[in-house]
């Protein structure tokens, strides 16, 4: 009343700010081969925004863990993580918070896969046989998801043993894990390992060797190759054969005209692959066999061949 102020005590008053940013857009990301990852995202426009926070996860279905401990101003962002170890892949997510702590919703998740620098497990051989017709084997695949094809390698023993040697290489996709190797020499020693390869080229360590040695037979490889040519300009018969050795001591051809039974014919050196015929009859059936016999004594099955005169 005698026109004196006096102000009352200031009072805080705020408006309420329940509303929060925009969730990330735009997040990506590079991993090196030394685990150094390097995240960017754009940068969000609210005038109030405090930072974002970064989290990461080894799971997609797993918990998030925050790597931040406070909002950071930047867009970008470096971790590091181990790539040495089974996982293939890395997740983040990252969200925004204004200064009164409200925070947006997850950016789309980013999986970033890691460089592969873990060789995948070995394959194990786990059967083997050796019959006539080659080496016959199986083995379980590496457990590795990522393998591409497992290689079969072959290595000659004896005197002078040889470089390990590609026999086949069998793709995963294939579903296939075994391999008859055929061309083989009888009588021999030889070591067998399996490889498996992923997609990135990294080789497993070898299976466990195994070393087999093949019948004194095997018949279906030692003449790969027998053939009679008529030449009836000459009155002959060419016949031209094909041996899988190296200690042929001779070749006992034998012949048969019509249905009589073969006999022996001829008996012709080792180092041999061919003879005419002139001992003919026109319009006669000829059955001609060979048979390769080595300096120890084995003999191979008997190759036929069969040709009108």
């Amino acid at each position: 009343k005698n026109g004196v102020e006096k102000p009352s005590f200031p009072a805080l008053v705020q408006p309420v700010d329940s509303i929060p940013p925009k969730a990330p857009v735009e997040l990506t990301g590079t991993i090196d081969t030394t685990g150094v990852v390097h995240l960017h995202w754009k940068a969000n426009t609210e005038p109030d925004l405090a930072g974002y926070r970064i989290f990461r996860s080894n799971n997609p279905d797993a918990e998030f863990n925050q790597l931040t401990l406070s909002p950071q101003r930047e867009n970008t962002f470096t971790d590091t993580i181990g790539i040495r170890n089974l996982n293939p892949k890395i997740y983040y997510k990252v969200l925004a918070e204004d200064q009164r702590y409200n925070p947006s919703g997850f950016s789309e998740m980013l999986a970033l896969e890691k460089p592969d620098l873990i060789p995948p497990s070995p394959p194990v051989i786990s059967e083997y046989t050796a019959t006539e017709n080659g080496v016959n084997l199986s083995w379980t695949p590496s457990s590795a998801d990522d393998v591409v094809e497992h290689t079969v390698y072959r290595k000659k023993l004896g005197g002078n043993e040889t470089q390990w040697e590609l026999v086949k290489a069998i793709l995963s996709e294939d579903s296939i894990s075994h391999y008859l190797d055929s061309q083989l020499l009888p009588g021999t020693t030889y070591a067998y390992t399996v490889v498996a390869k992923d997609r990135t080229g990294w080789e497993s360590n070898p299976s466990g060797q195994i070393v087999v040695k093949t019948p004194k037979k095997l018949y279906a490889e030692l003449i790969p190759r027998f053939n009679a040519i008529v030449d009836r300009e000459q009155r002959s018969i060419r016949l031209d054969w094909k041996a899988n050795s190296d200690t042929i001591s001779e070749f006992l051809l034998y012949r048969a005209e019509g249905d009589a039974p073969l006999a022996l014919y001829k008996t012709i050196k080792g180092d041999n692959t061919s003879y005419v015929d002139t001992h003919l009859v026109v319009s006669t059936k000829y059955r001609y066999a060979i048979q390769l016999v080595e300096k120890d004594g084995t003999q191979s099955q008997l190759k036929k061949v069969e040709v009108t005169y």
